[in-house]
């Protein structure tokens, strides 16, 4: 809830008015990124800022309710670690990366969350939120 109310309901939303909405929007979602850079790779910190920062900031802005973003993240970071077991360990299915497979497909030892597949439904879910909510999300600062 906290790192929500950091990146969406504070940063986005002063960066949405000093650059606009679009550039907060990114700004926020890069920053978001990076803040993660202590603990993955460059690719997971780049997908990180496209689920995690733009889907996230996109899903704040759609509604203009924090709700739907701290759900969201709950929502990912349960499915990862309590239902694939990716930090766990003891997850209902058990997800470890295969020593033969790209880590740019499995995510490597970061887990799911750094592959370019997570990337890729992160891309749709921004196209389906923009295509749904396009009219109202850079219309005024949320």
């Amino acid at each position: 809830m906290l790192v929500e109310l950091l990146f969406r309901a504070i940063l986005l939303r002063i960066l949405g008015r000093v650059f606009g909405l679009r550039w907060g929007l990114v700004s926020s979602a890069l920053l978001f990124g990076a803040a993660h850079l202590g603990h993955c790779t460059w690719l997971a910190a780049v997908e990180i800022a496209i689920n995690g920062g733009l889907v996230m900031g996109l899903s704040y802005m759609a509604t203009g309710r924090l709700w739907m973003s701290v759900g969201l993240h709950t929502a990912w970071d349960f499915t990862e670690d309590s239902f694939l077991g990716v930090n766990s360990h003891n997850g209902f299915l058990l997800s470890t990366p295969a020593a033969n497979r790209s880590d740019v497909l499995t995510g490597g030892a970061f887990g799911p969350d750094g592959s370019v597949l997570a990337t890729i439904v992160g891309l749709l879910v921004i196209v389906l939120i923009t295509s749904v909510r396009k009219r109202q999300l850079f219309k005024k600062a949320t």
